[in-house]
């Protein structure tokens, strides 16, 4: 016996004689809506992902060590993009996946410089202007839980973890022109939040919010080595289709 159809016989039970009619329309609709409220159930599936959207680098403090000294400094950074790419299979509401992704953002400039040259002491207030890149290619396994109801809207939850190579290149500093392009690979976690809303059948359009840091990296080209941090916030507009 359905939900429906006991929810109707209550409703019948209950009228009064001479109102039977109006009973079994009232048990009708109020199936259907109990019917139509219940969580949707969503059936184990591949799907691929797929995000683009803007990436803010949070502020980094790093150090340059070489061999008359070491530079420490404060760097700022301009708003960059990012994109991602995920293969992953749904088990109901959890969801598993390989991520593959991308973050790219200029250094704006350097501040509260200080350091030690052959054993002499120096500050500079800055800024300093900077031509540099500063790019985080991650390679995440990541968990999704969503929050399925009977609407076409589906908030979800994220967090993974993985590795990422972090890159410096760096052509000028203040002016001066400056070869130095370096890597690292180092851990790499994120967590986040979002929502998606189902634009076909199989097919979300999704929105979301991910924080995506790393241990920090340490770049190294035989003369300078560069002691750096990486944390980004990251605004995700994306597509998710099931197969």
């Amino acid at each position: 016996m359905t939900k429906a159809t006991n929810i109707r016989q209550m409703v019948e039970t209950s009228a009064p004689r001479g109102a039977t009619s109006a009973a079994l329309v009232l048990g009708a609709l109020l199936g259907a809506v109990a019917l139509g409220s219940a969580p949707v159930a969503a059936a184990d599936s591949w799907y691929v992902s797929g995000n683009v959207g803007a990436t803010f680098a949070s502020d980094v403090s790093t150090t340059d060590t070489f061999a008359a000294g070491s530079v420490s400094a404060d760097g700022e950074f301009d708003p960059g993009f990012g994109l991602s790419a995920a293969l992953g299979y749904s088990f109901g509401d959890f969801r598993i996946e390989a991520e593959l992704s991308y973050r790219e953002n200029d250094v704006d400039q350097f501040d509260n410089i200080s350091g030690n040259l052959t054993g002499n002491l120096f500050t500079v207030a800055g800024p300093v202007s900077t031509e540099a890149e500063n790019t985080a290619l991650g390679f995440m396994a990541n968990g999704h839980y969503d929050f399925r109801n009977d609407s076409d809207w589906t908030p979800f939850v994220t967090a993974g973890v993985g590795a990422a190579r972090v890159g410096l290149d760096v052509k000028s500093i203040g002016g001066i022109g400056v070869t130095y392009d370096e890597n690292d690979t180092v851990l790499a976690y994120q967590v986040g939040a979002g929502v998606a809303y189902q634009i076909a059948a199989g097919t979300d359009l999704t929105m979301s919010y991910r924080f995506f840091a790393t241990a920090d990296p340490t770049f190294d080209d035989g003369t300078d080595k560069v002691d750096w941090e990486y944390q980004a916030h990251n605004i995700w507009v994306g597509i998710d289709h099931r197969f």
